[in-house]
């Protein structure tokens, strides 16, 4: 009964075209939709994003959270518990759009732009994850799995005081790089500190 009240006051949300942002960004082309934080990886040439293969987003992120495991054993426990509580609260609609918090610099194509691809609402004591189903139709696996993630980490980074998603967006990649395979603990918190995460 309780996802049933939070479903119908979103659907009700949508349909007074009241959008929420926060939420994680794709760069949008004729028929790709490439999650922001891999784009910008590639483009700055900070990280090679390396996604594991497979057909489920769900399983395919939580392939890339094993990759902290052995770097932040606390941290993955956390992030998994999150990853494993996330399909409830996330609810599609075919065209919804959001309100973007702007905080990128990345540079796109002619015939590309940035759209937010989620929004969030608080509901009866439960954050619902609104997601553009038009753009997340577009995705790669791996991207709609980097979407996933995208979420949970913003939501913690929140927590630590971030004001918007550059952090996030800069960790998410790490998640999704070939680099973090060959990293260790103390290169991994060395990477952490100098984008200036506040994890150490």
């Amino acid at each position: 009964m309780k996802w049933l009240l939070i479903y119908l006051f979103v659907i009700n949300v949508a349909l007074a075209q009241t959008p929420a942002g926060n939420g994680g960004d794709a760069v949008v082309c004729k028929k790709t939709a490439e999650v922001l934080d891999y784009a910008e990886a590639r483009q700055l040439k900070s990280l090679t994003i390396q996604t594991p293969p497979g057909q489920d987003a769900q399983a395919v992120a939580e392939k890339m959270l094993e990759r902290l495991k052995p770097l932040d054993g606390k941290l993955y426990e956390h992030y998994k518990k999150n990853l494993d509580g996330l399909k409830p609260r996330l609810i599609f609609f075919p065209t919804t759009r959001f309100k973007d918090a702007k905080d990128s610099t990345h540079k796109v194509p002619a015939d590309c732009r940035i759209e937010q691809m989620t929004g969030r609402q608080d509901v009866h004591g439960v954050r619902v994850i609104q997601i553009s189903k038009q753009w997340w139709s577009q995705m790669a696996v791996g991207d709609k799995a980097g979407l996933l993630l995208h979420e949970i980490i913003f939501e913690h980074f929140s927590i630590l005081g971030e004001k918007n998603a550059i952090h996030a967006r800069q960790f998410n990649a790490l998640l999704a790089s070939k680099e973090i395979s060959s990293m260790n603990k103390k290169s991994y918190q060395e990477w952490t500190r100098k984008i200036g995460l506040k994890f150490y």
